[in-house]
């Protein structure tokens, strides 16, 4: 539920305080070493291709977004697989993108992914939440979140953050 209220209260413009200077590249190590343990049961290795950026943000909705990436790759990822997580500048914005080895995105899924409630169920716990918090995430802070790319060999997920705001 708190998901639900959460995405709500993204979607109504309503985020908590001020937005802050962060730095990217720490968020997304600390979103991995809170994902260890499923990292380790499932013998993932986690490669980060990231320089300190800094960029301006809600420092609870950006980590959030991180997570929910990251928590997909690894449920999608196969044993002693590798998840790579890149950021780079481009155009103003500061983008994140997820690689993971996975099955890669029905088809039939693509154009709902980011939707409330989108999910395959591939698990009692998939709310269909998760990307749909990213999109609002991504959104609240000028940016976008999409699927660049699916395959037999992965899916690799995109989010930015407008950095001329």
């Amino acid at each position: 539920m708190n998901d639900l209220l959460g995405l709500a209260r993204l979607e109504a413009g309503g985020h908590q305080g001020e937005p802050v200077e962060l730095n990217l590249d720490d968020l997304i190590r600390r979103s991995i070493l809170s994902q260890t343990a499923s990292l380790e049961s499932k013998h993932l290795e986690c490669i980060v291709d990231s320089e300190p950026i800094l960029v301006m943000g809600d420092a609870l909705w950006v980590r959030r977004a991180i997570d929910n990436l990251l928590v997909n790759a690894i449920r999608y990822s196969p044993e002693n697989g590798t998840i790579t997580l890149s950021v780079f500048n481009h155009d103003s914005e500061v983008f994140l993108r997820v690689r993971d080895q996975g099955p890669g995105v029905a088809p039939t899924m693509t154009e709902r992914l980011f939707e409330r409630f989108a999910t395959d169920r591939g698990g009692p716990e998939q709310t269909g939440l998760g990307l749909a918090i990213v999109r609002s995430v991504a959104e609240l802070h000028g940016g976008r979140a999409r699927l660049v790319d699916t395959s037999s060999e992965g899916a690799v997920f995109e989010f930015s953050i407008r950095c001329d705001r």
